[in-house]
């Protein structure tokens, strides 16, 4: 009996070592779940802080645009699908002429071209901000689609205010953008081979 009674002491002893060592392991486990959730909600606090300064600054840039310029653009970072599930998704909406959030892929094809252009800009502009690097040349091909000649000519005037560090290329067949911008080269195709034209 003594040798059970010792044996079972002897158990209970390591039943509450071990004890101790799970409460120990526990509350571990809350604090890195804790921290955890720290970390997230800062990321996306963070996050949505991005998201609303660019928005801030396609705005600015969308409204020098005549057609524009009651527009305003913003970020939706999350988003319910048809199950009911939220699905983290970034959609750009604009609230233009008294509606509000209409999403960017329904606008006509000048005020998307328009739209787009001006979220890419602020996008640069933040990256180039955050991180003091950023790029010297920049493509837009095809960029003034759907636009008239004033919105062409505006857009044009934007990207030449908006950072003079930046070389940019302009592809485009359409004769207004030619014709405000000052360097260009034009290619002529001649059946199967074509040429440049300064």
């Amino acid at each position: 009996n003594v040798r059970l009674i010792r044996q079972s002491m002897g158990y209970l002893k390591q039943v509450d070592a071990l004890s101790l060592s799970l409460s120990a392991v526990q509350e571990e486990l809350e604090l890195a779940t804790e921290s955890k959730k720290a970390i997230k909600s800062y990321l996306s606090c963070s996050f949505e802080d991005a998201l609303e300064s660019i928005g801030d600054s396609a705005t600015k840039l969308i409204r020098n645009i005549p057609n524009m310029q009651t527009s305003s653009i913003q970020f939706d970072g999350l988003k319910e699908n048809k199950d009911g599930k939220i699905k983290e998704e970034i959609n750009a909406v604009i609230s233009m002429d008294g509606e509000i959030g209409i999403p960017i892929k329904s606008l006509s094809g000048g005020e998307r071209s328009s739209a787009d252009l001006a979220i890419d800009l602020a996008v640069i502009q933040f990256i180039e901000e955050r991180t003091g690097k950023g790029i010297s040349v920049m493509a837009l091909d095809e960029a003034f689609t759907g636009m008239d000649t004033v919105n062409i000519s505006e857009v044009i005037e934007m990207l030449k205010s908006c950072n003079s560090n930046k070389q940019i290329l302009i592809v485009d067949h359409n004769q207004i953008s030619s014709q405000a911008i000052e360097s260009r080269i034009t290619v002529v195709r001649d059946g199967q081979t074509s040429r440049i034209m300064q």
